[in-house]
């Protein structure tokens, strides 16, 4: 690549589960996957949390490449870039989780902002690459969580509410501990500074989306010109803001058309689109199908939306 030449970075996009702060990855199909090497870096609207059963390749974070190996847990803020990068046909093992941090601390902080904001900033400041062995109340805390989402007992979500809290709890005290070694934790890469620049914005359109934005509130939110942040957006994107916005209210239409029976007049409100034809359009146009068409495909299904290319790229 010439040294020029910007590192590519993407976006991907995760909506948590009904009632629950949380997504997660697992299954077989990422327990026996094939490795890939890896493009790009890419980032995350939530926070992720990734244990390695087995791999063999780099976890990137930032500019800093640590060697994949097993019972490594990565814990990654939203909108940090990195990257997964195996060695290709190897099998690799990996489970994910992504949490919503604002939701979580929102639940016990909400009413007092300044320990809503020191909070998020200890939880969400630092990258980490640990050793499960280091940190076994982690890796627990971990695998309780997933186990817990797959049986679904009864108080399941009650559990996973209470652990996923003092899963952030615990990596908070990580950043305030005396024992925390910057060989194990890394800052935000400054030569990719302009992503956390424009991190307001994406923040904004994350939690406002189904309301009316405009280009001159993002770039008031993140400090700097209407002008410069439309060309800072785009560079880092790879999109418009507008076409940002409108996709992820077409990724959420699209989940509640294939969940629900909501009526389309009201989904089309929920989603933040002013009228039905910018709707269809749209919806076409980022799903390469009609509403309807979507919902005669999909609805009762289990679809994931993020298999289709919403954003920069096919996202896992």
């Amino acid at each position: 690549m010439d040294k020029s030449q910007k590192p590519k970075v993407e976006f991907r996009y995760y909506s948590t589960l009904p009632q629950l702060p949380i997504y997660f990855l697992t299954g077989d199909g990422w327990l026996n996957c094939r490795g890939t090497r890896t493009v790009c870096l890419h980032f995350h609207n939530l926070m992720e949390i990734g244990y390695c059963y087995n791999g063999n390749g780099n976890m990137l974070l930032g500019d800093h490449a640590c060697k994949t190996e097993a019972n490594m847990i990565s814990i990654i803020p939203p909108n940090y870039p990195h990257s997964t990068d195996s060695i290709p046909d190897s099998i690799i093992t990996w489970e994910y989780l992504f949490i919503d941090v604002d939701s979580c601390l929102q639940s016990v902080y909400g009413n007092d902002e300044h320990k809503f904001n020191y909070m998020k900033q200890l939880i969400t400041q630092k990258a980490r690459y640990i050793h499960a062995k280091e940190y076994p109340d982690i890796a627990s805390a971990f695998r309780i969580i997933l186990h817990e989402m797959l049986v679904q007992k009864e108080y399941s979500n009650a559990m996973v509410k209470g652990m996923v809290f003092w899963l952030l709890m615990r990596i908070a005290r990580m950043t305030t501990s005396e024992e925390d070694h910057e060989i194990l934790s890394y800052k935000r890469p400054l030569s990719l500074e302009n992503v956390s620049q424009i991190r307001p914005a994406l923040e904004m359109i994350r939690k406002q989306y189904t309301s009316s934005i405009r280009i001159q509130d993002l770039a008031d939110i993140c400090s700097i010109s209407e002008a410069y942040f439309r060309k800072l957006f785009k560079k880092m994107m790879g999109v418009s803001a507008l076409d940002y916005i409108n996709k992820v209210r077409i990724m959420n239409a699209a989940e509640l058309i294939q969940k629900t029976d909501d009526p389309l007049h009201e989904i089309i409100s929920k989603t933040g689109f002013i009228s039905e034809s910018t709707f269809n359009r749209n919806f076409k146009k980022y799903t390469g199908m009609s509403p309807r068409q979507w919902k005669e495909k999909y609805a009762g299904k289990e679809c994931r939306l993020k298999d289709f290319d919403i954003y920069l790229e096919n996202g896992w």
